[in-house]
């Protein structure tokens, strides 16, 4: 039992006492007492608390916000605002390409036939209200949308053009862009208003045409943004693209044998760097600056999807066909920095917290997952895990830009919103209970090796299905160790070299 000892000066009021012998004012706060001699039962009382702890993360753990249903096919990707909390792009297999607003929960804008083949991938730009799409059409298509809801909201859009920003283009008095030598520029064109809305003033943002198309010469399996300039992006298809919104054609085209990639992403950091992954299992890095490849890495199986770290710019993560996530330095690719498991089917998609302290990753095997690369084992084992019963193949995953929530697109039509945190609650919190929880978590944290508690923390609801492809999964792992010990064991010492488990999956590594 905590005893704890107040001083004269810790108790005494502040403030002149009335006639009655109570004051108005509020006591000083109350110091604690630190002497160890005074808290004899000091952990025993703060493991059960723990465990208490455990428990009730259990007991109030709801997960799920939200699911968007407005598309008609499958949602294939989804992703946050740069800027803005409350906005997130989708598209989809049939074309579509939608903008939702995370806190009213609804579409704020959708084009069901924005292509006329597959949408693959839809990013935003650097310029808040314009976004990139992507599709099996071979089009790239930059979409200009009015994010805000009253002309008094404008502040960046009003009172400074961020459209001004990009090179070889000038702005007109009435707000459109003046043509460039080449030709008019790609916001110039005169374009048709949804119907109900009269032309000019804001309302023209929210049209149903494109403010520009690009035509490539294969069909597009992802884009992705530069995250400072708004000029430019880059694709990838038969090689990665690189284009800039003045031209009709790509400025740079880089490939290193790989017959066709399929995922591209900048990196946050040093944006002038590169990954892609390619069909021959490769994962290379670029850098525009050279106008040629640096590394380049061949795992044992196919990648489906690359993020980098958004804190630590030397860092990425590419989701693998072989149920797991491996994180790398591209300072030493000789071996991953970390191997995130738990899935027992192919990771398709996953993204890093604007932290950069989670990842959050989606599977074949229809569940979310999340990982805290700030535990002892850099997030080897999952901390939660989303599914519902409706819930398919999860096939695009994201955190919202202020890492409190997480979306996830799955083979059902659905967009559902996750509590990052399961069991904290997303209304306003006290600072009482912000301490409470944060005294909570830090309990768990200590005591995360008692028994009792582990056993709470680590007891995840599962499907039967899954529980099986674990046990099965289990087993097999065993039964490779076994023999690759038995044949060390009666073979020639050093005959068979021992190699650990974050090499196991790198074929070669070229530079």
């Amino acid at each position: 039992m905590k005893v704890k000892v107040l001083s004269r000066s810790e108790i005494e009021w502040t403030g002149e006492l009335d006639g009655r012998g109570s004051s108005s004012a509020a006591p000083r706060r109350q110091q604690y007492n630190y002497d160890p001699k005074l808290h004899p039962m000091e952990r025993a009382v703060e493991q059960k608390r723990a465990l208490n702890a455990a428990k009730l993360e259990r007991v109030f753990a709801k997960p799920f916000l939200a699911a968007l249903s407005v598309h008609v096919d499958s949602p294939y990707a989804v992703k946050r605002s740069r800027v803005s909390t409350a906005h997130a792009l989708s598209c989809a297999a049939d074309g579509a390409v939608a903008v939702w607003n995370l806190v009213t929960k609804e579409p704020r804008w959708i084009h069901h036939s924005a292509h006329e083949a597959f949408a693959r991938d839809v990013v935003f730009t650097a310029i808040p209200s314009m976004f990139l799409s992507c599709a099996d059409d071979r089009t790239v298509k930059l979409w200009d949308v009015d994010l805000t809801e009253r002309r008094d909201e404008q502040n960046m859009l009003d009172d400074y053009d961020y459209r001004s920003r990009i090179p070889g283009a000038a702005v007109r008095k009435n707000g459109d862009m003046a043509g460039s030598s080449a030709g008019e520029s790609f916001l110039s064109p005169r374009l048709h208003t949804p119907l109900g809305q009269a032309e000019g003033g804001l309302k023209h943002r929210n049209r149903m045409v494109p403010s520009h198309v690009f035509m490539a010469s294969m069909p597009l399996s992802s884009v992705d943004a530069h995250w400072r300039d708004p000029s430019l992006f880059v694709t990838s298809s038969d090689a990665v693209e690189l284009w800039d919104v003045g031209r009709s054609k790509p400025i740079q085209r880089l490939s290193w044998g790989a017959d066709a990639v399929h995922k591209v992403r900048y990196n946050p950091v040093e944006q002038n760097l590169l990954a892609s992954l390619g069909a021959d299992r490769s994962i290379v890095i670029y850098d525009v600056r050279l106008k040629t490849p640096v590394r380049k890495l061949v795992l044992s199986m196919r990648s489906n999807a690359v993020a980098w770290n958004p804190i630590e710019a030397f860092n990425f993560s590419v989701a693998n066909e072989d149920h797991n996530v491996y994180t790398y330095d591209m300072r030493k690719l000789s071996r991953a920095k970390g191997i995130h498991t738990d899935h027992v089917r192919a990771v398709m998609d996953l993204d890093y917290s604007p932290t950069g302290t989670e990842i959050v990753t989606g599977s074949y095997d229809q569940t979310v997952r999340l990982f805290d690369l700030r535990d002892e084992q850099f997030g080897r084992r999952s901390r939660e895990a989303y599914y519902t019963r409706r819930m398919q193949r999860v096939f695009g995953v994201n955190f919202s830009a202020d890492a409190q929530m997480v979306m996830s697109a799955s083979d059902d039509g659905d967009i559902r919103l996750w509590k990052a945190h399961a069991s904290i609650p997303t209304k306003a919190q006290l600072p009482r209970e912000r301490d409470a929880i944060d005294y909570a978590e830090k309990l768990k944290k200590r005591f995360q090796h008692v028994p009792s508690v582990r056993r709470i923390l680590k007891n995840k609801f599962l499907p039967r299905p899954i529980h099986r492809m674990q046990n099965m999964k289990k087993v097999m792992k065993d039964s490779a160790r076994r023999k690759n010990l038995n044949l060390a064991a009666h073979s020639k010492p050093g005959a068979i070299p021992h190699v650990p488990d974050k090499m196991t999956n790198i074929v070669r590594e070229l530079e």
